[in-house]
């Protein structure tokens, strides 16, 4: 409201009814508290609580996630996909015998396999015992001869760990009651 002003003898009079607190508040405001009281009865007005479960942002016209004002966006969780994970291995397992036929024995040591084209003996290929049996290439194995064997990996070699279930995605926080003034 405006007020009036009037001077008589020497001293001015104000007409007239001072602003009230709503005046501080124009519409498409917002008022934060930590107690449920809405606003109206404060200072008058209409008000909406809103962004319920929400974190507020700045206006940045330059995003387009954050360039018109009561946009909303972003996940309380979140399912990494393939291209999300960071880069990693994993381990080839462990190598098993099965035997059926006569008997004989592997010093495993520190044993590397590797896939290789072919099938024979690689004489000089690497330093030590190397032989190359069922087209792998075995390093730093002793081996005896046998018949009726065969050799296999177990262990996770092809299949993923992990639960495959959402990661929180929530930053701190404190929560509050927010409120804006709609008329």
């Amino acid at each position: 409201m405006v007020f009036r002003e009037r001077r008589e003898r020497g001293v001015t009079r104000l007409s007239g009814s001072a602003p009230g607190l709503l005046s501080a508040y124009p519409v498409g405001s917002v008022y934060f508290n930590v107690t449920n009281v809405d606003p109206a009865t404060l200072f008058g007005g209409t008000w909406v609580r809103f962004a319920k479960g929400q974190v507020l942002v700045g206006l940045d016209e330059a995003q387009t996630e954050f360039d018109t004002p009561l946009e909303t966006g972003g996940e309380k969780t979140h399912l990494l996909t393939e291209a999300e994970l960071p880069k990693h291995t994993h381990g080839s397992g462990t190598l098993v015998t099965n035997q059926t036929g006569s008997g004989h024995t592997h010093d495993a040591g520190s044993l590397t396999v590797s896939q290789r084209g072919g099938v024979g003996t690689a004489a000089g290929a690497a330093k030590g015992n190397t032989t190359i049996v069922s087209d792998a290439q075995v390093q730093g194995a002793t081996s005896s001869t046998g018949s009726g064997h065969t050799h296999g990996v177990s262990g996770e070699t092809a299949n993923g760990s992990g639960g495959a279930g959402s990661h929180n995605n929530l930053q701190p926080f404190c929560v509050v009651y927010m409120w804006r003034r709609t008329a």
